[in-house]
């Protein structure tokens, strides 16, 4: 199964490049399933001898790393080394103690066979990555009853992560048809609901939807409503 990249904004400042490249996991295999996979290959051992074996791998890896040692195996190598700062020569190493960050870390490096092994096995698909914090249009209807919209009406907005700062002349809600208009006016806000004047110069005539917000993040968010909206 290809796994899946996307492109999202880089706002480390760590690179000239505007976007990085983000990886989603294609899913997660559980020991239980991996005995079982392992089991189904090129082996004649049982699913529980296996299940034995990685067992034991694991609890000597500990105890052989826990003592120091520098653990080689067929993906990789394992040891531990001590982090942390002293405040004078004689100070006692004490993890998870005092202001002064000791600890012990776990380190992992890959063997290059295994490395190359998987690299020549990956493939990558692209696809469209969409921000959490994405405003989503659900519904847009007018407060009214009936069914016609007028200049000065109040539409009701539904949707997710919707809310934005009123203040701000470049968020809010948008209609749009060859110009843009922005509502000036809003009754109610919250994150799944808006509730916004329609701007009393528009002509007649149907008008795409669109809210523009900032939602935890350092970036102006647009979405538009998959259906226009009808001035009468």
């Amino acid at each position: 199964m290809p796994i899946k990249i996307t492109t999202s904004k880089n706002h480390l400042g760590n690179s000239d490049k505007p976007f990085f490249v983000r990886t989603e996991s294609t899913g997660r295999v559980e020991f239980e399933e991996l005995v079982r996979i392992m089991a189904s290959g090129r082996t004649t051992i049982t699913a529980p001898d296996i299940a034995g074996t990685l067992m034991l791998l694991k609890e000597e890896l500990a105890r052989l790393v826990a003592d120091g040692r520098y653990v080689k195996t067929p993906f990789g190598s394992f040891h531990l080394t001590a982090c942390g700062s002293f405040e004078d020569e004689d100070q006692a190493f004490t993890p998870g103690q005092g202001d002064c960050k000791h600890g012990v870390r776990l380190h992992y490096r890959p063997g290059s066979e295994f490395q190359d092994e998987v690299t020549k096995q990956a493939q990558f698909i692209r696809t469209e990555h969409f921000e959490k914090y994405n405003p989503v249009i659900r519904s847009v209807d007018s407060v009214k009853a009936s069914a016609a919209t007028k200049p000065g009406d109040y539409v009701r907005v539904n949707g997710l992560r919707l809310q934005f700062d009123e203040s701000d002349q470049n968020q809010g809600v948008f209609f749009i048809n060859g110009s843009e208009h922005r509502s000036t006016e809003y009754a109610y806000q919250d994150k799944r609901t808006v509730v916004a004047q329609v701007p009393g110069n528009l002509e007649p005539g149907p008008y795409e939807v669109y809210i523009r917000c900032i939602n935890n993040t350092k970036d102006l968010k647009e979405v538009k409503a998959d259906f226009a909206l009808t001035v009468s």
